[in-house]
């Protein structure tokens, strides 16, 4: 069962923002009941819930519900200018403190997803934005990015250094997790290495670790990779990539390159890998032809997107 909580605070705005963020970020995790009053809130004399999130403005409320004992976390004035998710740590400790965990109810599968290509690396970022916009129509999505001058924008000060060295120690930090992601209207992602030598820090185990705790702990059912020009990010990830998609510009000798690459993975004994290649062919575009932005629509609403959702939505009929 999800965690139900109970939200009634004194200032209407903030409350309204406060659980808009809730309902974003933590509604597979838990159950939200606002109330508008504290009367409102006392008249449901039978209904129950975990947690109590309350404004601390009068002692009034805090008699009723010691009286209760109820499990109430109060919110002084100078909380509202802290993050959300911060509050909701308390939460957390609060109900561990109990033995309750949240469990996430009706989530999907983990899925996780790599973007290559072994001709055009330049056009993967760009791609991969697109195939995180199409998939986080429905699902909760995160970007890594693991491509050096990606042309990605580095916003923040931390970034995939950070990630890669919390997964290293075995030692990841909720609050700390938190500063290093950026959101978009549909997807997340974690701001991109500034120093490319940490790729050479990670291996498997570290992004396996790291991918679990994005699934269990922050919720994401999706996480979109993309891979490095060279072939160590790649050699590192493919084996945790549920589908790779290969992409092949048209007119440019992608066949000979990705024949003699599946070749050599044969060779190797990875067969595996090779049914979890999805060959996606997109237009052949220099990167002075047009603005990265434009693109990026161009793309999306053109024949690139129209194939992408067309595969995303065979594979939702397969199951």
């Amino acid at each position: 069962m999800k965690i139900k909580l109970a939200i009634c605070l004194d200032e209407d705005i903030y409350q309204e923002r406060f659980v808009k963020c809730l309902m974003k970020h933590y509604s597979k995790e838990y159950e939200f009941h606002i109330f508008s009053s504290m009367e409102e809130l006392q008249e449901e004399k039978s209904a129950y819930y975990d947690v109590y999130i309350l404004s601390e403005s009068d002692s009034y409320k805090s008699q009723w519900a010691e009286e209760k004992a109820l499990r109430t976390l109060w919110l002084k004035e100078e909380d509202k200018y802290q993050e959300v998710y911060r509050i909701m740590e308390l939460v957390e400790i609060m109900l561990s403190n109990q033995g309750i965990r949240p469990v996430v109810q009706g989530r999907e599968l983990l899925k996780v997803i790599g973007v290559y290509s072994l001709t055009s690396p330049a056009l993967q970022f760009p791609y991969a934005t697109i195939l995180s916009d199409i998939l986080g129509e429905h699902r909760k999505v995160i970007l890594l990015d693991l491509q050096q001058f990606s042309g990605f924008a580095k916003r923040g000060e931390l970034g995939m250094e950070d990630a890669v060295s919390m997964a290293i120690a075995q030692n990841f930090i909720r609050g700390r997790m938190q500063d290093i992601i950026g959101h978009t209207p549909n997807w997340d992602y974690i701001f991109p290495f500034k120093n490319s030598n940490y790729l050479l820090e990670g291996n498997k185990d570290v992004y396996e670790s790291l991918v679990r705790y994005l699934e269990q702990e922050l919720g994401y059912d999706t996480v979109v990779i993309n891979f490095g020009e060279g072939s160590m990010t790649f050699s590192e990830m493919k084996d945790i990539c549920h589908q790779i998609f290969l992409l092949c510009p048209k007119g440019n000798g992608c066949n000979w390159r990705e024949q003699t690459w599946k070749e050599e993975l044969e060779r190797k004994g990875e067969q595996d890998v090779l049914h979890r290649i999805q060959r996606m062919e997109i237009p052949s575009v220099s990167c002075t032809d047009m603005e990265w932005d434009r693109l990026v629509e161009s793309w999306k609403w053109g024949s690139v997107g129209d194939l992408l959702r067309k595969v995303i939505n065979e594979e939702k009929a397969i199951g």
